[in-house]
């Protein structure tokens, strides 16, 4: 990762013209260009005094409009000087499994990673690098640019300290550069995406960022605000810092348990009983304040990819990283096609993906999508099947009356089974042509004594092999090509493919009772109750009576029965509920009616019945 130094200001404008004229630009353009930005002079605002002028001799202004276009512009020279090196050869991936037979093609290297001035080069001999250090010296003469190397890193992609290239690694640590590996203290950054090879760099990262979401909360805690302002608050000022990273960035339960508590600690402040966090996070129409769930909102991020994926639609996202997607599904699990792995969870069992995999949240995602209880009538081609996992065309059996070894797990339809060409169905494959002789025989009686079910698209393909065979070919139908389409339908919401989904409609999807009715109230009412005009004091009280959640004796009872010993009033004694505390006790009803006149909306007013 190359960090440059004031790489906005130390643009040359001599360069940037020459670029501009190389690219294609009149010369009246370029003119303009450079009359804005360097035929002027600056004057620097201090407590309301200019100071003397000052002339603008290079430089691109940050926060100028079209500074970032001319600075892509100025740096494309030095990254086409990488992506047209015969030298640097850049990264390829590979399939890591030597036991498959699957031919796979993979993408084309990756030399660069370019954002503005953040740069990521992939580098791997001696001769690379000394080749890249040549292309920096010729950029930085041409441009004025100059390399921090004391801010710029190195990093093995297997993250190992025992990297393979020593000769590489010295003289990366003798020309400045810091060096970053398994050993090191910490975590780096890229883009705002963390990189860690191990779970102590990735517990620093875990522990940072809690502190700083800690931080923005005592910074806001000190705010007098109802639990609505606060939901608002904990959405946009403090749970917004996480979603960048949350896109590909996979952590453990705890972290989301953690965040959870916080903001909840936070949005809940002073009231006492507390309202369930399911039911702060339902919509507001609903009786909630639209609270984010953070592990929801993360199942959002991923259909940014998913979609893409599943139908088959390089246009949403970079064609590179829709073909290394494609490529790293199907080397990790074995899989012919990549939607395999995102359609069937045992294909997932033991692939490539150890430990918090960035695409552990697309599959617990995918895993979270209900699936339309229509699988029987699926109709699929005998080939398609055959690429179905083992476990995946067994139906569940919470008796496990067949035991399912970790060999079986790990198995395709096709280790079994074959295409029958006569029946245009499937068939149990002869003891010489199956690798494993003995399990077809296993799984067969299996099937007759009822201990193994096979799902009805799968059972009814296979029973095809009992049909008449004298009959002309013709009468058969041409074998289908493979379509996983059929599986994909099934994953719907409320009769809508999860990939049609709307980013609202994917959060009440995956929000844990979100069709429950948590109160009596109606929608219309709660909506009128969220726009009347109130003060945050009096909000707060008629939200916790809406909810039956006040400070009564009889909660408190329920709640804390060694500290409050019984339900009743302490001035009549008669059972302290919502109904007794506000309006039905006798000895606290001058107290409450000036407490409504004062803040809470007079009893006698009409509005009060409405609220």
């Amino acid at each position: 990762m190359l960090d440059q130094t004031k790489a906005y200001d130390r643009i040359h404008p001599e360069y940037l013209c020459k670029v501009l004229n190389r690219f294609g630009f009149p010369n009246k353009f370029i003119k303009c260009i450079h009359d804005l930005f360097f035929g002027n002079s600056i004057s620097v605002n201090v407590n309301g005094s200019l100071s003397d002028s000052i002339q603008q001799l290079r430089g691109l202004r940050q926060g100028d409009s079209i500074s970032p276009i001319l600075f892509n512009l100025a740096i494309e020279p030095f990254l086409l000087s990488i992506l047209h090196n015969e030298i640097i050869d850049g990264y390829c991936l590979k399939a890591r499994r030597s036991n498959s037979d699957l031919q796979l093609t993979a993408p084309r290297p990756v030399k660069l990673l370019a954002y503005a001035n953040d740069i990521l080069i992939f580098i791997n001999p001696k001769e690379e690098f000394l080749e890249l250090q040549e292309r920096l010296k010729v950029y930085n003469g041409a441009s004025n640019s100059q390399i921090n190397y004391s801010k710029s890193v190195a990093f093995p992609l297997a993250g190992g300290n025992t990297f393979n290239n020593r000769e590489l690694k010295e003289l990366i640590i003798h020309n400045g550069l810091r060096w970053f590996d398994s050993q090191s203290l910490g975590y780096i950054k890229y883009l705002g995406y963390p990189i860690w090879f191990t779970n102590d760099q990735r517990t620093i990262f875990y522990k940072e960022t809690i502190r700083k979401l800690e931080n923005s909360i005592n910074i806001h805690s000190q705010r007098q605000l109802s639990v609505y302002g606060r939901a608002h608050i904990a959405n946009t000022l403090i749970l917004s810092k996480l979603w960048h990273f949350l896109r590909i960035t996979s952590l453990p339960k705890s972290f989301y348990n953690k965040v959870s508590s916080i903001v909840y600690q936070f949005v809940t402040h002073n009231l006492f009983p507390r309202i369930a966090r399911t039911t702060l996070e339902q919509p507001k129409n609903k009786g909630g304040v639209s609270l984010l769930n953070v592990e929801v909102q993360q199942k959002i991020f991923q259909f940014r990819y998913i979609n893409p994926l599943l139908l088959n639609c390089r246009q949403r996202i970079p064609d590179f990283l829709y073909k290394m997607l494609i490529f790293t599904l199907q080397s990790s699990f074995d899989a012919p096609l990549h939607v395999i792995p995102l359609i069937f969870k045992h294909s997932r069992l033991y692939g490539n993906m150890k430990g918090l995999h960035p695409l552990i949240p697309m599959f617990s995602a995918l895993g979270s999508c209900p699936r339309l209880p229509t699988e029987n009538d699926l109709t699929i081609s005998s080939q398609t099947s055959l690429l179905i996992p083992f476990k995946d065309i067994c139906e569940e059996d919470p008796q496990e009356k067949f035991k399912f070894s970790k060999f079986l797990q790990a198995q395709k339809a096709y280790h079994f089974f074959e295409h029958d060409f006569l029946s245009n169905g499937i068939q149990f494959k002869s003891r010489q042509h199956c690798g494993s002789p003995n399990i077809p025989q296993k799984i067969k009686n299996a099937v007759l004594t009822g201990n193994l079910i096979f799902k009805p698209y799968f059972a009814s393909l296979l029973s095809a092999e009992q049909q008449d065979l004298e009959l002309d070919n013709e009468e058969h139908p041409t074998e289908p090509n493979i379509n996983f389409d059929p599986f994909i339908q099934q994953m719907s919401y409320e009769d809508i493919n999860i990939t049609a989904l709307k980013n609202r409609q994917l959060k009440t999807m995956f929000s844990f009772n979100s069709n429950s009715q948590i109160t009596n109230i109606s929608h219309n009412n709660w909506e009128a109750f969220i726009s009347s005009p109130m003060h945050h004091i009096p909000r707060n009280v008629w939200y916790r009576l809406l909810h039956k959640k006040l400070s009564t004796r009889a909660n408190l009872h329920r709640i804390i029965p060694a500290k409050v010993d019984d339900d009743y009033c302490q001035l009549c004694k008669l059972p302290e509920t919502e109904q007794h505390m506000l309006f039905t006790c006798i000895q606290k009803q001058d107290l409450w009616n000036a407490a409504f006149k004062k803040y809470l909306s007079n009893p006698k007013d009409p509005n009060f019945y409405n609220l």
